[in-house]
Formats: structure tokens, C-alpha cells, sequence
């Protein structure tokens, strides 16, 4: 499962752990440091919506309506080998049966 971080935080970090004292890489400034050019790289990544498409667990975090796409969600059943879309209340009211949900995805934008 893919795992998200703060981009400011992470920067802020590595500047405290690597530029801390440093006098601008003998007056050179940052430009020629290979710290930052690795902070750059973390800057220029696209950024991810965190709470995308992902797998939660039903017991722990539950479907509500404002989760559902047409009153449904996409689960897994816990006998079968696929997940399939679910009523959305359904899906909360049975764990057990539905150990796993997520959200339906959005519509592409472009016409089809």
C-alpha cells in the first residue's frame, strides 16, 4: 500500500538534518549542493490527494452516504475473489461479510 508524506515537513526536516550550519557550500549557495538538489526533486513530484482511492477497512471506517456514488460502493465480499459495487449501508451494517470498501471512482472528464 502506498504510503503519503508531507512535502513541506519532509523538506523542512531534511534542512534541519543536512543545511544545518552549513556557510552555502563555500559560497557557492544551495544550487550546488546535492542536498538540494534532491529537496527539488521532492518539490517537483505531483502531489497525491491522500485519501484517494484506497482500501478501508469497514469495521474500523465504515461507508457513509456522502461515500457512496448512487447510493453504492465498490466492496469486497469476503467469500469471493472480486469486489463488486455494494449498497453503501449494506456494506456498513456488515463487517463481517464486508471486511473491505472503498469509493466508487470519478467519471473521466473527457466525452466517451
Amino acid at each position: 500500500m502506498s504510503e503519503f508524506i508531507d512535502r513541506e515537513k519532509a523538506i523542512a526536516n531534511i534542512k534541519a538534518a543536512y543545511c544545518c550550519g552549513c556557510e552555502h557550500y563555500n559560497g557557492v549557495r544551495c544550487r550546488a549542493c546535492q542536498i538540494m538538489d534532491a529537496m527539488d526533486v521532492l518539490e517537483d513530484e505531483p502531489a497525491v490527494v491522500p485519501d484517494a482511492q484506497r482500501w478501508r477497512k469497514t469495521a474500523e471506517e465504515p461507508p457513509t452516504e456522502n461515500d457512496a456514488a448512487y447510493g453504492k460502493v465498490i466492496a469486497f465480499y469476503r467469500w469471493a475473489k472480486a469486489a463488486q459495487a455494494a449498497k453503501w449501508d449494506f456494506v456498513a451494517g456488515a463487517p463481517d461479510t464486508f471486511p473491505l470498501w472503498m469509493p466508487m471512482p470519478e467519471l473521466p472528464k473527457e466525452n466517451l
